[in-house]
């Protein structure tokens, strides 16, 4: 059992407006402060079109939180995963994905993207294509992240890093 609590969620509304992830943080008024960080998975399935390995992502997160970063690739190698993640530091993580409504409200974030492809959002974007792989050990890092975050003996946002 970990030290702190994990809430697993799933959101809908994504592609109009970031409806569920918003609705929840908006839910938590003042209580939004006790969420120590958020990871968010996007995209985690597919290759594109230069990654003929099959083992790139990226890694955007809260820049004021490099311990992101550092135990990413900590977990990655200590698990001999199978991933060339390029790592992306952001002072203002935004975009059009759930992660936003958590990052609005300064709740340090970090998510998994395996790129863009040409089918994406298209009839023939089909589940044939999925790179079970890829996706299962960005799974596996992201659990690893936040299994760690749960357990550290201080609050994940006392880590902060100021400028």
């Amino acid at each position: 059992k970990p030290k702190r609590t994990i809430i697993f969620a799933l959101w809908t509304g994504e592609e109009k407006g970031l409806l569920g992830s918003r609705y929840y943080v908006q839910s938590l008024k003042d209580d939004v402060d006790k969420v120590v960080a958020y990871l968010n998975y996007d995209m985690i399935s597919r290759d594109s079109e230069d990654d003929s390995l099959g083992v790139e992502c990226s890694m955007t997160y809260t820049k004021a939180f490099s311990k992101f970063e550092e135990m990413t690739k900590s977990n990655i190698k200590n698990n001999d995963l199978k991933l060339d993640v390029n790592y992306r530091p952001s002072e203002n993580p935004r975009g059009g994905s759930d992660h936003t409504p958590f990052a609005e409200k300064d709740v340090p974030i970090f998510y998994f993207m395996a790129g863009f492809h040409t089918e994406y959002h298209t009839p023939v974007d089909e589940v044939d294509k999925v790179n079970y792989n890829k996706m299962a050990e960005i799974i596996k890092v992201g659990f690893l992240n936040i299994w760690e975050i749960a357990n550290m003996p201080e609050n994940f946002r006392s880590l902060k890093q100021y400028n």
